[in-house]
């Protein structure tokens, strides 16, 4: 059976954020650390080659840099490779030449076709290729090789070469490179060459230079961390949750750190079995319970392993219920970090199911000085990222976050000396930059640097108000992120920045609590009791028996959580396994809205806007500024059928306000929760026919991915500015084309032999022909000029 034939075509690449200007935009990354470039200086190389396969003897080194600008083709087209029927030193027959501002590639007919859609809109590329009949001569197709690598390397008095990969460095000697193959054969006589390589050409290892580059955030990179890193990530931190979650019916008491850091620490230690060398200032992950995460154990718990073997009976002052722990996990080689602090008492009283309670009294506890006190640093800290994605300044971002935290624990009176929230030695705020392998980069003040940021702030040893003298550890809170500024000139020639940022751990629950206490036992008891034996209740008949929903509260806090509703004529209880049950009667509700976009196939969103008095009866991650909560129902479950026949036409018709009102529109502020539900549930349950990609799962876990994207697009690969007027069309958003003025649309289609310039330029003309007159402008066969954009303006006007 002879070989497949390779396809050239786009859709064989795997990344779905490829574009030519990410390609275009990787290879100058590259190029700027040659002479003249903008990371280059006068000693830098006037190139960089990279000779693969037998050719090199298999370097590492030149396999991974044209690993990367061909996006990982060898790793993630390998079976595709395999299966092709060619041999291997077939496919590895490539040479790369990369000048400041050209690029020579060496490669034969058959992985010619797999490597067009990866470089054919390379500026100044060159390429040096047989056809098919002659490279079935070996003798004549070894010949040319030669005759292209001395062709390839003239006029390079000083060549690069990335000679180690990453983590594996190698004594890096020009004598083992003259004994590769072709550059051995450089020395051949009859071809030119004129002597050894090494005597001809300075050549150097440029290892170091390139490494750095790989971990330059750009979409596809972006693209990597969203739909391998993250997801992975995630389930650590879920299966970590679920250790809490399969103790928690029997009790807390019993918990260990080391049970609950198991599934993080596992996946930690198994991303570092192989070692790397150069890995300094590598995070750890922790889980620290109660006062043993005070500032000594917690620092030291970030750098090295240490023992985690406290219990959570005996993480409390004086044998008292502790109130929380800190946990951190950290990716192995990679930039994701996360730090969140926990609580083991949920802290909230469900409105009494008899009713008519009054005001809810109560007295600062060490609980709700913690609770409020994490609350204002994850309000801190997102303010801080807000700060540095606009500013790029490390001490404003600072400032802020000591300002904000101050002001928000003293606008809550919580009973700490006020100069606690300034104390450095108390509150410490970082923003590091991190390398796609989790190494720390200088951040310097001011300048935009291309990798991932992480944001934490750490507030140490909290001192107890119910015990006095002694301090109840820590709480820590920190997100990953990136930041994407762009340059916006607008018609009076003023500059402004317009910025954006991706949280990339946005979907991991920044607030999660469990009703462990035995205050908090007692109430959630009461209330499941109330539900299994109400029958007619002054809550009403029920409408609504424990079907599945999804819950928001303060979106800032929590994450959309599952839970059992129960919806009466007169209220609902909502329960959830983790912080109990939430009683809500329709007399502390003023607006009852449903939106379902008048189609079954969309999440319904049931908008309740409480009374301003009734955050006290809530949890703290449901207590939202603007006294809402919202539950979802999927299209097609139980709950979704039952409120369409059980409860939306009586909350409709009933006599008693609220009333239930349908909305026809969603209001803005919340559209990106919706369309975040709705994004979930064509991903969890979508249509036969559709295939659902890892984009489309990244999207639904990360709100704002589409918008970043689409930013990030733009400034990654290049650093202009860019005109007011045409930024929505930029960013692929609705705009007036009547902003425009009049013009002629030039459009021009190049490419190399294969790259089908001419089925295309046909294509677009017989679609818009009814639409806009079009004319095609071909050079001649024998025209091998450059083209000016001049001499087609000179054409031009002579036909107008």
């Amino acid at each position: 059976m002879p070989p497949k034939r390779p396809s050239s075509a786009r859709r064989n690449i795997n990344q779905e954020t490829f574009s030519p200007a990410v390609s275009c935009a990787r290879l100058r990354n590259i190029q700027a650390v040659l002479k003249g470039g903008a990371a280059g200086n006068a000693k830098s190389p006037d190139a960089i080659i990279c000779i693969l396969g037998i050719d090199s003897r298999y370097n590492d080194g030149t396999d991974e840099l044209v690993n990367y600008l061909l996006f990982g083709f060898f790793d993630l087209r390998k079976d595709e490779i395999e299966s092709c029927g060619y041999p291997q030193e077939t496919i590895d027959d490539l040479i790369f030449l990369i000048k400041k501002d050209s690029v020579h590639v060496y490669c034969n007919p058959v992985n010619y076709l797999y490597l067009l859609p990866y470089i054919a809109h390379w500026r100044n590329l060159r390429i040096h290729c047989m056809t098919e009949a002659e490279f079935d001569d070996e003798e004549a197709a070894e010949e040319f090789k030669i005759y292209s690598f001395i062709e390839m390397v003239k006029d390079c008095p000083t060549i690069g070469i990335p000679f180690s990969a990453r983590g594996h460095p190698h004594p890096f000697d020009p004598f083992t490179v003259e004994k590769w193959p072709i550059v051995q054969a450089f020395a051949l006589e009859g071809f030119g060459g004129g002597g050894f390589f090494t005597m001809k050409h300075e050549v150097v290892d440029l290892s170091e230079e390139v490494h750095h580059m790989y971990s330059v955030i750009d979409a596809v990179n972006l693209e990597l961390l969203v739909t391998e890193h993250v997801p992975l990530f995630e389930r650590q931190w879920r299966s970590m949750l679920a250790n809490i979650d399969i103790e928690y019916p029997s009790g807390l008491g019993k918990l260990v750190e080391s049970v609950i850091l198991e599934p993080l620490k596992s996946y930690y230690n198994h991303g570092h079995v192989s070692p790397m060398e150069g890995e300094i200032n590598i995070k750890q992950p922790f889980v620290l319970f109660g006062t043993t995460s005070g500032k000594k154990r917690l620092q030291a718990a970030r750098k090295s392993s240490i023992e985690h073997n406290t219990v959570l009976s005996d993480a409390g002052i004086d044998g008292s219920h502790p109130t929380h722990m800190v946990c951190q996990a950290v990716s192995p080689r990679g930039p994701v970090t996360c730090s969140r602090t926990y609580f083991f008492s949920s802290g909230h009283i469900p409105y009494p199911v008899s009713g008519g309670a009054g005001d809810l009294m109560r007295e600062k506890t060490d609980l709700s000085i913690m609770n409020r006190m994490y609350v204002e640093a994850i309000n801190a800290v997102m303010a801080a990222i807000q700060t540095y994605a606009k500013t790029l300044s490390v001490q404003k971002a600072e400032k802020l976050v000591m300002e904000t935290f101050k002001k928000g624990c003293e606008t809550h009176k919580l009973p700490i000396n006020s100069a606690f929230f300034t104390s450095r030695e108390h509150v410490e705020f970082t923003v590091e930059a991190v390398d796609m392998h989790g190494q720390q980069l200088t951040l310097k003040e001011g300048q935009s640097l291309p990798f991932i940021k992480v944001a934490q702030l750490s507030v140490y040893d909290i001192p107890s108000h119910e015990h006095s003298g002694k301090t109840l550890g820590s709480i820590v809170f920190s997100e990953t992120f990136q930041e994407s500024r762009l340059k916006i000139i607008h018609p009076d020639e003023s500059l402004t920045m317009d910025s954006q940022f991706l949280i990339l751990t946005d979907h991991i629950p920044r607030y999660v609590s469990w009703a462990g206490s035995e205050t908090d036992i007692q109430l959630s008891q009461g209330v499941k009791d109330f539900i299994k034996n109400s029958g007619e209740s002054n809550y009403g008949k029920i409408l609504i028996n424990g079907e599945s929903a999804l819950m928001v509260g303060n979106k800032q806090l929590c994450v959309p959580d599952e839970g059992k509703i129960f919806i009466y004529e007169n209220g609902l209880v909502f329960l959830h396994s983790r912080f109990g049950p939430i009683v809500l009667p329709k007399t502390h509700m003023e607006k009852i809205q449903l939106y379902d976009g008048d189609s079954p196939s969309v999440v319904a969103m049931i908008i309740i806007t409480y009374k301003g008095s009734f955050w006290q009866w809530l949890p703290m991650q449901c207590q939202d500024r603007e006294h809402t909560m919202i539950f979802s129902l999927t299209p097609r479950t139980k709950g979704y059928r039952a409120f369409y026949s059980e409860v939306l036409s009586l909350w409709q018709k009933t006599s008693e306000e609220p009333k239930l009102v349908m909305l026809e529109e969603l209001p803005e502020k919340h559209c990106a929760l919706h369309n975040h539900l709705q994004t979930s549930y064509m991903v969890t349950d979508p249509l036969p026919s559709k295939r659902i990609t890892p984009m489309m799962k990244a999207k639904a876990l990360l709100g704002n991915l589409t918008n970043f994207l689409d930013h990030m697009t733009v400034t990654s690969v290049g650093n202009k500015s860019v005109p007011f007027l045409e930024l929505p069309a930029i960013l692929n958003q609705p705009f007036d084309s009547g902003n425009f003025a009049d013009e002629i649309i030039i459009t021009i289609i190049s490419g190399i032999p294969g790259s089908h310039k001419e089925n295309l330029c046909t294509t677009l003309t017989n679609l818009a022909k009814e639409q806009s007159r079009w004319v095609t402008l071909k050079p001649p066969m024998d025209y091998v000029d450059d083209f000016t954009a001049d001499s087609l303006c000179l054409y031009l006007c002579t036909k107008t």
